[in-house]
Order: C-alpha cells, then structure tokens, then sequence
C-alpha cells in the first residue's frame, strides 16, 4: 500500500532516504509537511503522507519511540479524510505495525499488520505483491510472539507472491525466502531451511557488488542450518567463506570476524578435527580481547568452545586452566550485577 505523497516528497525525501541520507530526508520531509499544511490543511492527505515518511526517517535511525505518535497521528487523518479502507490508511498501518514491532508490541503490531493485509487485499487483490511488505511484518510479529507456525505460513506466502512478480533471482524474493527458512529452521524444517537459503544465497551473489554484509549475512545462516542438520563439513566450509567475506568487509582485525570464527571452530571440532579448531577458536578469542578487554563477557562463549576442544583432546591442564578463567569472568559479572 502507498499513500498519497507531495511532488516534492517524492522527488526528493524519498530520494535521500533510499540513498541512506535519513537525518536529510527527514528534513525534505518536514520542508514538504510545512508546505502541505499551508495549501491543504493539517488534515490532509498529503500531510498523513510526510508524517508517514518523518517516522520511517524515525525507524531508520532505530527510534521507533519518535515514529509512532506521528504515524498514529497520520492514521487518523487518513481514516478521517480518505476512509477506513484506502490504500493510504494501509501504508499507515504497514508503518506502525513495523514501528510496534520495533517497540515489542507485536500484539498490537499484529492487529494492525492483519488489517494492512486485508485492505491491500481489497484494493490490489490477494496475489499482488503489494502485500508482500506487510505479509512479511506479520511474520515478524508472530515470530517474536513465538509462534513460528504463523509466520512461516506468512512468509510463505509472501515468498510466493515475491517470487510470481520477480522470480527467484529477485533480491526481494531472496529476502522473502530468508525469512522463510528463519522460520523452517525454529520448525526444524531443516532440508527446507537449506533449500531456501542456498536460493537467497545465489541471487545475492548474482544482483549484489560483492562482498556484501547482505550476502554475508546469508552464507552465515546456510552454514549454521547445515551444522544444525549435522553437516558440519559444508557448515565449516561455507563458515569459513564468511569468514573471508567479514575480512573483506571489515578487515581481518575486526571483533566481528571472531562470530563466524566462532561458529567455524565450533564445526570443526564436531569433526574431531581438534588441533585446527583449536587455531581458529584462538584467533577468535584474541580478536575478542583486543577489542573488548580481558575479562568481558564476550570472551565467554569463546572459552566455553576452547574448553570443550580441551576436553575432547584429553588435554585436562588445559581445559582446568581456561575454565579458571572463564569462572573467574562470570564471577566478576555477577558481582557488577548486584
């Protein structure tokens, strides 16, 4: 669903905003509220249509507190104006059920969400992909309720539509497909899970500049559905190329190279492959270190791994030794914690 927008909105907020310019973008779009208050009325279609598009600045930025009493304020006007079921009051509902899911009111970001879909339907039809958008916000919501067996068949369907008006290279289709296999995998749908990803995985690579934190992203969810389902050979391999990918993206020092580092020695110690999980979970734990300090919790879940390596080696001093430690950080943390 799309509302009704000013010229000048369109022309350029929406301009600023796809280019990631969200503090200028909100700006255009005030600039474009003024104006549309001033010719229109504060009521105005037109105006609803600048507060939708102040608040998505809002959600951009994480601040889904600052978006939702201008999108509350923007449905009003458009039921009042346009009535209960246009197009426009959708495109409000859509927002403010994304920007209650940010805030973890998934209840009522679900009601809202469930009214979205129907309106769209109304007004575009049940397969147009126009409710894809929504389809997928629905999703989230029952998702974050834990209630995968809604989102999946929401995602599912959001997957078809996405997939009929794109077909499965479209990066829309692959996000869908994502979500999908998010789902798949909390069902333990763990075949379907792959299958979708290995998907998204491809239309990434053949529609994006690599390397790409989106692409990454992916790789890293294909390679813990396949050590979920006992792969742990392609899960190491494919871990491993996210690996080299965080590299390209952040440089090899980054902390954030330890997470797939992480996961990557984790499978190949499930391999009884105990000196080289060894060498990885070390660079992991020292990239942890150099970034967080000796005795922050997010050395823990490295120690943990480290430990289990030593374990399954029967190398018991050193086992003790990181066990030691990683008591002596949880300690710690629990003392700051009182």
């Amino acid at each position: 669903p799309q509302a009704p927008a000013a010229a000048k909105v369109a022309a350029a907020a929406n301009e600023l905003m796809a280019a990631g310019k969200y503090a200028e973008a909100e700006e255009a779009y005030r600039k474009a509220l003024a104006e549309a208050q001033a010719k229109a009325g504060k009521d105005s279609p037109d105006a609803a249509a600048c507060l939708v598009g102040i608040s998505r600045t809002h959600l951009a930025r994480r601040r889904p507190a600052a978006a939702e009493p201008l999108l509350r304020e923007a449905l009003g006007i458009c039921e009042k104006r346009l009535g209960a079921d246009h197009a426009g009051v959708g495109a409000c509902l859509l927002a403010l059920g994304e920007c209650l899911n940010a805030l973890g009111k998934h209840v009522e970001a679900g009601a809202a969400l469930q009214r979205c879909v129907r309106i769209a339907e109304k007004a575009f039809g049940r397969d147009h992909p126009n409710l894809v958008p929504a389809l997928r916000q629905l999703g989230r919501s029952y998702e974050a309720a834990n209630k995968a067996d809604l989102a999946r068949a929401q995602y599912h369907r959001a997957t078809l539509l996405a997939v009929k008006a794109g077909g499965e290279a479209d990066l829309l289709a692959a996000d869908c497909m994502c979500d999908l296999a998010r789902a798949c995998r909390k069902l333990k749908q763990l075949g379907q899970a792959e299958e979708l990803l290995r998907k998204a995985l491809a239309a990434h690579e053949a529609k994006l500049k690599q390397p790409n934190v989106r692409t990454a992203g992916v790789a890293f969810d294909l390679a813990r559905v396949c050590a979920r389902a006992g792969k742990y050979a392609e899960a190491e391999a494919m871990m491993a190329r996210t690996v080299r990918m965080v590299e390209d993206l952040s440089g090899s020092a980054h902390p954030a190279v330890s997470v797939p580092l992480l996961e990557q020695g984790n499978c190949a110690a499930a391999q009884g492959k105990c000196a080289a999980a060894e060498q990885i979970l070390l660079r992991a734990l020292v990239l942890r270190e150099k970034a967080f300090g000796d005795e922050h919790g997010e050395l823990l879940a490295v120690l943990d791994a480290l430990q289990a390596v030593y374990e399954k080696g029967a190398r018991t001093d050193d086992a003790r030794a990181v066990r030691t430690r990683s008591q002596a950080i949880r300690e710690k943390l629990s003392a700051k914690s009182k």
